[in-house]
């Protein structure tokens, strides 16, 4: 963990996996590019050099009177505390390691006593904000979301700067205070081809069926995805005249039933999920309690593809050309008039130069307090 650069994520640094990877790689491609001996650290961190674990006993102590996993949702406890314990592990490597001049922390409410630990060593801590967590209402336990988010936000303060993914989420923040950076994803390099690949094959095919896409292990998208299937066999259907394509990990246990405008094909691959693509007619992303489709939605517009949204699952892009926002499923079969045969422009890429000179602005701070 040895370096003056250190990012810590929780997330795999693979464009092909969730959301988190794909935002992963976006950010740390231009981090990397500035501070070239950026090292990153991850969850599943699997290198030569083992943390060390000297203080695991106190560790535990802490965790076993930290009460704030409650504040989470049951299902999501295990993995609350798994993070927890990593940040503890994090936190004790720090102390027995070289200085780190600047850290970047992926989603910092996961991981408190890390941040705690480098601000003590007088490293500067850059947030980097998928979401705001505590915000997404499915993942937190009834009646502590606002203890949760209390807590969150606590932690964000004490960053010198945070990067988020949303302009909600930046105007929240930046009014309460913290220093923030709105820098909203876009693909890497790699993925914009496929995605640009993709486009350029729509222009060939006919357009049918409506595709929802999602993982079954994010539970409050599987609420949002069952709820439009079950819409879809009692109403969308004969709304619209259109297949319901369902794909995603996880849910290959939907292929049991079977159900007229409803094709299930579970978990695809890369080259399926390309192929998909090419000939719908659009993609529906449906959320009612979880924090948008932040990834999804630019990477379909720069795939030529529409994307009909409801308000929670558009924010950030609302007024979008090719996004087509709805209030109540009744009103897909309207939306979905509007999107068939409409070609979305490419979205731009956002300045990485003004991230990075907000970063080293930071870093300047850093550097004369020495």
């Amino acid at each position: 963990m040895a370096g003056r650069f250190v990012y810590f994520s929780r997330a795999e640094l693979n464009e092909n996996l969730s959301g988190d990877s794909r935002r992963l790689v976006q950010v740390f491609r231009v981090l990397e590019k500035q501070f070239p001996a950026l090292e990153l650290v991850t969850v599943k961190e699997t290198g030569p050099r083992p943390f060390p674990v000297r203080s695991t006993p106190g560790i535990l102590k802490e965790l076993l009177f930290d009460g704030s996993y409650r504040f989470w949702a049951a299902e999501y406890r295990r993995h609350i505390l798994s993070l927890m314990l990593r940040s503890w592990i994090w936190a004790d490597a720090v102390k027995r390691s070289p200085r780190i001049e600047l850290a970047f922390v992926e989603d910092p409410v996961y991981f408190p006593a890390l941040v705690e630990t480098l601000k003590k060593r007088g490293t500067k801590v850059i947030a980097v904000c998928h979401n705001i967590e505590s915000l997404s209402a499915g993942q937190t336990a009834p009646g502590r979301q606002r203890a949760l988010l209390n807590r969150e936000i606590d932690v964000l303060s004490g960053c010198s700067l945070a990067i988020t993914i949303s302009r909600e989420e930046d105007f929240f923040l930046n009014n309460l205070g913290i220093n923030t950076f709105f820098f909203p994803y876009y693909p890497v390099e790699s993925t914009e081809r496929k995605m640009l690949g993709i486009r350029a094959e729509r222009e060939k095919r006919e357009k049918s069926g409506l595709l929802l896409m999602g993982s079954f292990n994010n539970i409050p998208t599987k609420a949002g995805m069952l709820k439009v299937i079950s819409f879809w066999k009692e109403r969308g259907y004969a709304l619209t005249g259109e297949r319901l394509i369902v794909a995603g990990f996880g849910t290959d246990s939907l292929k049991a039933g079977k159900d007229a405008g409803v094709e299930v094909l579970g978990t695809v691959d890369e080259g399926a999920l390309a192929a998909l693509c090419s000939g719908i007619k659009a993609c529906l992303c449906y959320q009612e309690k979880a924090s948008g489709a932040l990834t999804k939605i630019p990477e379909m517009l720069m795939a030529g593809v529409p994307v009909i949204a409801n308000t929670k699952a558009a924010r950030s892009y609302y007024n979008t050309e090719g996004l087509f926002e709805i209030t109540t499923l009744e009103e897909i079969g309207t939306a979905l008039k509007k999107a068939g045969g409409f070609n979305p422009p490419v979205p731009k890429r956002p300045a990485g130069e003004a991230l990075v000179s907000s970063i080293r602005k930071v870093q300047g701070d850093e550097r004369q307090s020495r």
